[in-house]
């Protein structure tokens, strides 16, 4: 399933971009749960009222959901959507390890833009964009976190994602078939 460094297509900043759009929809609806149960949980004890913890548990929830995901296939439901996947610079696949550097990396611009913001008002958030820069410069089209996690996030032909898909569909309706 992995590609060798010089046969992956890097993926356009477009794609880039749509598939965050899209995982930022469901990043905040586990955040949301993730508060909701702090906040539930701070009914029953004092301590999950602990602003330090619901912050520890935000970035957990949101390195579970990430995390997972890029071990997993190299791909969250955003980018299978906008048929792209993460790998090493190598061509393999993330290991946790990689996968938190990525997320961590991945929200240094962020948490560095909230504090900008806070100090200057949003005449500063241009900032949120620092990440995604190199993008504009890399070769390889990788942003801030792919250089530091050794990472890239490669394009995906239409035609080997739909193979796979059709092939399993032929399979189940073979099977509907033999069964009916």
């Amino acid at each position: 399933m992995s590609d060798a460094p010089s046969a992956s297509v890097p993926a356009p900043a477009w794609r880039r971009l749509a598939s965050i759009g899209y995982d930022a929809f469901l990043l905040a609806g586990i955040w949301m749960a993730t508060t909701m149960a702090m906040t539930l949980a701070g009914q029953i004890t004092p301590i999950a009222n602990s602003a330090i913890l619901r912050r520890i548990a935000l970035f957990c929830a949101g390195f579970a959901f990430f995390g997972w995901f890029w071990t997993h296939g190299g791909q969250t439901l955003g980018m299978r959507a906008w048929r792209v996947r993460v790998e090493r610079t190598s061509g393999g696949p993330l290991h946790a390890s990689t996968a938190l550097l990525r997320y961590m990396a991945g929200l240094l611009p962020a948490v560095v833009a909230l504090f900008v913001i806070a100090q200057f008002g949003w005449i500063a958030s241009p900032i949120l964009a620092i990440g995604l820069l190199p993008c504009l410069f890399d070769p390889r089209r990788r942003a801030l976190h792919d250089l530091i996690a050794g990472t890239q996030l490669v394009q995906i032909e239409r035609d080997s994602a739909q193979g796979t898909q059709s092939q399993q569909g032929d399979q189940h309706e073979q099977h509907g078939r033999q069964a009916g």
